[in-house]
């Protein structure tokens, strides 16, 4: 398997958030197009410390998915990364 190509990990916490900020703002104008009220506040400086924290938030792709994620997030949802959905449901590699 020679085509296969290693992710690189997030592991610094400033890396982390602005990945995902920069991935809310991008995903912004396709789900508003599809009727998702997007937030006009910043996100909840527990879910910034979670993405910055957490092991689960090393990849880029959980941190773009929880940007994904967030227009439709409840306050109470369990995070993406807790959940282990991304590594158990997805088949992702986490």
């Amino acid at each position: 398997m020679a085509d296969i190509i290693p992710v690189s990990t997030l592991s610094a916490r400033q890396k982390r958030r602005d990945v995902f900020l920069e991935s809310a703002k991008a995903f912004g104008p396709t789900l508003a197009a599809q009727g998702y009220l997007i937030p006009t506040t910043a996100p909840s400086p527990d879910l910034v410390e979670l993405i910055e924290r957490q092991d689960g938030y090393t990849r880029p792709l959980t941190v773009e998915m929880e940007a994904l994620l967030w227009p439709g997030a409840v306050p109470a949802r369990r995070r993406l990364a807790e959940t282990g959905l991304a590594g158990n449901n997805l088949g992702f590699v986490l």
